[in-house]
């Protein structure tokens, strides 16, 4: 629907009498910026494909970041994180806090350790290689910006 052969139509549009070479070209230089600018919406037209064709969900989100930052190896991928109804000690405020959880086997040893920092900041993990990292962070948080879930947090991780 989109595929238009400007030549082919410049010259099936004009009368019969009138297709002369030097005609031809004449009205094909006129036809050039709007070539240009049909090239240009055709290009635009698939960018916004891709973006609709994406949204939030993970494997989606995967594949947007590898396609953009490491379309050969694919190393960056997303975890959620582990939001467990353990028994904390102390208050929210601080920065190392204890949980105490039994291990699903043994319903009678109690385990005390310390929660990951993370647990409350974010939504999801977002893992990058460092050399991809340092190079785009801001790009990377721009990309994942635009495609999650509104409301929902990040953190990104390097490995």
């Amino acid at each position: 629907m989109y595929l238009i052969n400007w030549e082919k139509l410049v010259k099936l549009l004009l009368p019969t009498f009138l297709r002369k070479p030097v005609l031809i070209a004449f009205l094909n230089a006129f036809t050039k910026p709007i070539e240009r600018m049909h090239t240009e919406f055709l290009e635009q037209k698939a960018e916004w494909q891709y973006r609709l064709s994406h949204n939030g969900q993970v494997f989606s989100l995967e594949k947007v970041l590898n396609d953009a930052f490491d379309n050969d190896e694919r190393r960056i991928y997303i975890t959620s994180v582990d939001f467990q109804d353990d028994i904390y000690i102390g208050n929210r405020d601080n920065i190392d806090q204890v949980y105490i959880s039994a291990p699903p086997d043994d319903d009678t040893t109690t385990y005390i350790g310390s929660a990951p920092n993370y647990m409350e900041q974010a939504d999801f993990i977002v893992h990058v290689p460092a050399d991809i990292l340092a190079a785009n962070e801001i790009l990377i948080r721009n990309t994942i910006d635009l495609y999650k879930i509104a409301g929902k947090t990040y953190i990104l991780v390097e490995i």
